[in-house]
């Protein structure tokens, strides 16, 4: 149902601008004229529709299909989640200024696309305290992202748990949030929206 309203939103949206620039009922020329003389206004609501329409589709996707596991891998072992062949490769040390812990080395794979992810484990000695750098990876469809979590030890061999997100069409909601705010900052520089302060009357 969601995902049919932001469809409906979007060609509603496409529907009134075309209308308003006479899309298929004059030449193409003079449709684009009309368009680029169209006041701000309209393009802005244009696009806050177009954006609510992005935003309400993604945001059903991503609350219906993003998933979560935890697997626990040894170095050269990998597991396929969400369509990606993850492998740990290694486990390295990891150091700075004020912290040290262990950093995941991870090749992952997913049809043509092929990258590397460090997630890492660190500890800070002065404050105490232990810290997760979650490792994560963007693409049109949407965002993977891999937490390092604490090793067990299985038949002699050092097995580091690995927290999996994958979180669908999420560029897109943020994008449609950016889209709507745009059509609302070209709504508010329309001069027509513009209220000046009143003149004060001349006495004769």
């Amino acid at each position: 149902v969601g995902i049919a309203i932001g469809i409906w939103v979007i060609l509603a949206a496409i529907f009134e601008i075309s209308n308003r620039i006479g899309l298929g009922k004059m030449p193409l020329v003079q449709s684009l004229k009309r368009l680029q003389g169209l006041r701000l206004m309209a393009i802005g609501m244009f696009l806050a529709h177009l954006g609510v329409g992005i935003f309400t589709i993604s945001a059903v996707i991503e609350t219906s299909f993003k998933t979560e596991t935890t697997k626990g891998l040894a170095s050269g072992e990998s597991v396929v989640f969400g369509g990606y062949k993850i492998k740990l490769d290694a486990i390295e040390a990891s150091e700075g200024p004020n912290y040290y812990g262990d950093k995941a080395i991870l090749s992952v794979r997913r049809r043509n696309d092929a990258f590397a992810m460090s997630p890492e484990r660190r500890y800070y000695p002065a404050a105490k305290m232990p810290t997760t750098e979650v490792a994560r990876h963007t693409n049109a469809f949407g965002e993977l992202y891999i937490a390092l979590g604490e090793p067990s030890i299985v038949d002699g061999r050092a097995v580091w748990t690995l927290r999996l997100y994958e979180n669908p069409m999420i560029g897109w909601l943020f994008g449609g949030c950016m889209i709507i705010a745009l059509g609302g900052v070209l709504s508010l520089l329309d001069r027509g929206l513009r209220i000046g302060a009143p003149k004060a009357k001349v006495k004769p």
